[in-house]
């Protein structure tokens, strides 16, 4: 399917813009995209340039809502319970790169995780393929990933507005935290 869009609001710099798009488009916004990266060079009126990319993602199917309420593609734990979430049956295809990604809204003393993983339903951080665990209070340095049930690293303590994102790139899978690269 080809019906995603991205649309820029600019500011500040000197009028008026120019648009330069990895796709060709010479427009602020773009829509009819397929899932991928798009990056757009942004030249102001005194010859200034900024350079961003955007991902276009897959519409994500949820199953096996527990103790959570899901809308779009994002899923938020129910009030009162440390035990919530969802799988989804959207998956990367094979031969193509792609991610998850999450934002931290809020560090308490319950864990959260997110990943990837063939296994479903009820799995764990400890049983997914590849997976973000988060805590400040069961992890002494409040961030671990793990691969196939081994933990494979500590990092930095997690900060709410933190993005965690695992991604596939080149048959390869990568951790990030605010866009830097972890392993």
């Amino acid at each position: 399917q080809e019906n995603g869009v991205i649309n820029l609001t600019t500011s500040g710099g000197t009028p008026s813009y120019t648009f330069a798009w990895s796709n060709s488009e010479t427009t602020e916004d773009i829509d009819s995209l397929a899932a991928g990266a798009y990056t757009v060079t942004i030249t102001d009126g005194g010859s200034a340039t900024i350079t961003r990319t955007f991902y276009v993602g897959y519409k994500v199917t949820w199953q096996n809502v527990v103790n959570a309420t899901t809308t779009g593609n994002a899923v938020k734990g129910t009030t009162g319970s440390y035990d919530g979430g969802a799988s989804s049956k959207s998956y990367i295809p094979q031969g193509q790169d792609g991610f998850i990604e999450v934002t931290l809204t809020k560090i308490t003393s319950e864990g959260y995780y997110f990943g990837l993983s063939y296994a479903d339903p009820d799995v764990s951080y400890y049983s997914m393929n590849y997976a973000f665990f988060s805590s400040v209070f069961y992890v002494t340095y409040g961030l671990e990933f793990y691969e196939s049930g081994t933990k494979k690293t500590y990092t930095a303590t997690p900060l709410a507005g933190d993005v965690l994102r695992i991604e596939r790139v080149g048959g390869n899978i990568r951790y990030l935290q605010n866009g830097v690269v972890l392993r």
